[in-house]
C-alpha cells in the first residue's frame, strides 16, 4: 500500500473527542462513495465508535445504506450490535431505511431479534414514526403482535406513541387491539394513556 493511502487510512480512522471516526461521519452524511477504495470494506465499515456504532449503523441513521457495496451488506455485517444493543436492522427501521436492506437479510429472525431494550425491529419503528416507512409486505399480523420484554406488541408500542394510524387498517383487528401487556393493559389501554385513543377506528 502507498505511503499516502497509509496515511489516509490513519487520518479516516482517528477519533475525535466523541468517538467518531472520520468514517462514521462520511456514512451519516451520504459521503461514502468519496472514500478511497480500500476503506470501502469489511474491516473498516465496521469500526465501532465508543457507543459501539458502527459506520453501517451511522449509514442506515442517514440512509445512506445503498452506498455501500452490496457484499458488505451481510448478516453478519448487519447484525454487529451498539452498546446498546441495537443492530444495523434496528436502526435502519428506526430511521426509516429498512427499504434500503437486502430484502433476502430480513428472515423471520431479524423479525423477532430484540435489541438492548427488548424491542425487535417493528417496535424501533412505531415508537419514532416510521412504520409508513417499512415496506407493507413486512407489516403482518405476525411481525405486529411480537412483544418486547414488556410484553407490549408493535401495536402497543405505536398507541402509545401516537402512531397507529401508520399501521395498515386491516391489521387492526379486534384481537390485536386487545392483546394484553405484562401489566394487563390492551392497545386501547396504551393509546388512552398517551392521548391517542381517536386512533384507533
Amino acid at each position: 500500500m502507498p505511503a499516502n493511502a497509509v496515511q489516509s487510512v490513519d487520518a479516516l480512522t482517528a477519533r475525535n473527542p466523541a468517538g467518531h471516526t472520520a468514517i462514521h461521519r462520511a456514512a451519516k452524511l451520504g459521503e461514502l462513495k468519496g472514500l478511497p477504495p480500500e476503506i470501502l470494506s469489511a474491516k473498516y465499515l465496521t469500526i465501532k465508535n465508543d457507543a459501539g456504532y458502527t459506520p453501517l449503523h451511522h449509514a442506515a441513521i442517514g440512509g445512506h445504506l445503498d452506498q455501500v457495496p452490496a457484499d458488505i451488506l451481510t448478516l453478519e455485517n448487519l447484525s454487529i450490535r451498539s452498546n446498546a444493543g441495537y443492530t444495523v436492522f434496528h436502526t435502519a427501521a428506526a430511521y426509516g431505511n429498512l427499504a434500503q436492506v437486502p430484502e433476502a437479510l430480513l428472515t423471520d429472525a431479524i423479525f423477532s431479534s430484540v435489541d438492548g431494550t427488548g424491542n425487535t425491529i417493528l417496535h424501533e419503528a412505531a415508537e419514532h414514526g416510521t412504520l409508513d416507512r417499512i415496506p407493507k409486505a413486512y407489516l403482518t399480523a405476525a411481525n405486529l403482535s411480537r412483544q418486547n420484554l414488556s410484553g407490549e406488541t408493535v401495536l402497543h408500542v405505536a398507541a402509545f406513541n401516537g402512531h397507529l394510524s401508520q399501521v395498515p387498517t386491516e391489521m387492526l383487528t379486534r384481537e390485536a387491539l386487545r392483546e394484553t401487556t405484562m401489566a394487563g393493559d390492551t392497545v386501547f389501554h396504551a393509546a388512552a394513556i398517551s392521548g391517542h385513543l381517536e386512533q384507533i377506528p
